[in-house]
C-alpha cells in the first residue's frame, strides 16, 4: 500500500484527514487545548516510535512516527481552533468589516485615487490569487493615497477581480506562477508610478503610515533609500508577542529595485540602500484560521525546499533537534509564551515547518528518505 508518493502529499492527505477529524469531532461536542494538542502529539511519537516498534526500521521508523506525531498534534490544535473560533471555518466567514459585501460607496472607477496626484507618483501593487475576504479592506485603506492601483492575479476563481475594478484598480493576469519573487517583478513591470508601495492582499496600512507615506511622496526618488513599514502580524485573529511586529521593507523608488526571484519568503533586493522605517503599521492578517495557516505553511515548505535543492540535506535523525531549537526560538526567546493558547500553536507550527522542509529537501538529495 503506497500511502503517498513523496512526503509533501503525504503531509498533505494527513492534514487534510486531520481537518475533516476536527471539524466532525466539534459538530459532536469534543474539546481539546492547546496544551493538549501539543501533548497528544509527543505521547504520539513516543507510542509510535517505541511502543509501536517503529524503532525496529530504523530511519524509516524513525521519520514515520515524527510525522504521525505531527498529524495528531494537527488533529488536536485543529478541534481546539474550531472550539475557540467556529465562525472563521464557515464558508461565508468575513473577517473584516469592509467586505465584499459591504463595498465603500464608488460613483466613478478613479474614486479610490487621490483627488490630486503626487509630486512624485506611487504605484501600489498587489500579487492576488482569490483573495475575495481580504482584499477590499486592503484596497478601502490606500484609498486617496495611491496614484495607481495594480494587480497581477495568477488565476482566481473568486470575486478578486470584480473588487479591484470597484476600487478602481488596473487589472492584469499572469498564470504562469514560477514563485512569489518572480510574480513580483513581473507585477512592477507592469506599474508607472516612480514610488512602488508593494502590498498583499491581506494587509493594510494604518492611517498613521498611510501619511508618512504621502510625506515620501513629496520627495523625488533616489537610489540609495527605501523604506521600511513596522508589520502587525495577527494569527488567528490573536496579536501574538513576538511575532507582533517585524520590519519589512516595501515602499521604495520603482527605476532602482526590485524583488529577489525567491520562490517563497520573497523579499525587495535593496543591496547596500539606506532603510528608513516609516512611522504608523501594517496591519497584516496572516490566516483566516488555523487550518489556513497550516495549509500555508505545508505550501511554504515545499517551495523551499524546492528553491534550496542544491544544499546539503541535514541527517534525518537531527531534524526533530532541529524542530525543538525553532520551537524554544519562537516560544521562548521571541516570546510567543506571552500570546497563551495560540502562542504554543504558533511555536509549535513553526517547529513542523522547520521539520517538514529539511525532510522535503531530504528527500530531494537523495529521491526517498
Amino acid at each position: 500500500h503506497h500511502t503517498a508518493t513523496d512526503p509533501y502529499h503525504w503531509l498533505q492527505k494527513r492534514l487534510a484527514y486531520a481537518a475533516t477529524w476536527a471539524a466532525d469531532a466539534a459538530a459532536r461536542g469534543k474539546k481539546s487545548s492547546a496544551l493538549g494538542a501539543v501533548v497528544r502529539g509527543l505521547w504520539a511519537l513516543f507510542k509510535q516510535y517505541l511502543a509501536d516498534g517503529r524503532f525496529l526500521r530504523g530511519r524509516i521508523g524513525w521519520v514515520y512516527a515524527c510525522l504521525f506525531a505531527q498529524y495528531t498534534y494537527n488533529k488536536y490544535a485543529l478541534l481546539c481552533d474550531h472550539n475557540r473560533r467556529p465562525q472563521s471555518y464557515r464558508a461565508d466567514y468575513q473577517p473584516h468589516t469592509v467586505n465584499i459585501h459591504n463595498l465603500p460607496a464608488s460613483t466613478l472607477p478613479a474614486s479610490a485615487l487621490p483627488a490630486t496626484p503626487h509630486p512624485h507618483p506611487l504605484s501600489v501593487v498587489l500579487i492576488t490569487q482569490n483573495e475575495s475576504r481580504h482584499l477590499p479592506a486592503c484596497l478601502a485603506s490606500i484609498q486617496g493615497l495611491a496614484d495607481e492601483i495594480l494587480i497581477l492575479d495568477s488565476g482566481s476563481q473568486d470575486d478578486t477581480a470584480r473588487i479591484a475594478a470597484h476600487f478602481g484598480a488596473k487589472w492584469h493576469e499572469n498564470r504562469d506562477w514560477q514563485g512569489f519573487g518572480i510574480q513580483r517583478q513581473r507585477a512592477q513591470a507592469l506599474a508607472s508610478g516612480e514610488y512602488i508601495l508593494m502590498l498583499d492582499a491581506d494587509e493594510q496600512p494604518d492611517a498613521a503610515l498611510c501619511t508618512a507615506i504621502a510625506q515620501v511622496l513629496t520627495h523625488p526618488p533616489a537610489a540609495g533609500t527605501v523604506y521600511a513599514v513596522r508589520r502587525t502580524n495577527i494569527f488567528c485573529g490573536t496579536r501574538v508577542h513576538g511575532w507582533y511586529h517585524d520590519r519589512i521593507a516595501r515602499l521604495y523608488p520603482r527605476a532602482h529595485y526590485q524583488y529577489h526571484p525567491y520562490e517563497v519568503h520573497e523579499s525587495l533586493d535593496s543591496g547596500d540602500a539606506r532603510v528608513i522605517t516609516l512611522p504608523g503599521s501594517l496591519l497584516h492578517h496572516t490566516n483566516d484560521n488555523l487550518a489556513h495557516f497550516l495549509e500555508k505553511n505545508l505550501r511554504y515548505s515545499r517551495e523551499w525546499a524546492d528553491e534550496h535543492r542544491a544544499r546539503r540535506a541535514p541527517n534525518l535523525w537531527t531534524l526533530p533537534l532541529k524542530s525543538l531549537v525553532a520551537f524554544l526560538r519562537e516560544y521562548l526567546v521571541r516570546g510567543a509564551l506571552c500570546g497563551g493558547g495560540y502562542g504554543l500553536f504558533l511555536a509549535a507550527s513553526t517547529a513542523c515547518y522547520h521539520y517538514n522542509k529539511y525532510l522535503m529537501l531530504a528527500y530531494h538529495d537523495k529521491g526517498q528518505p
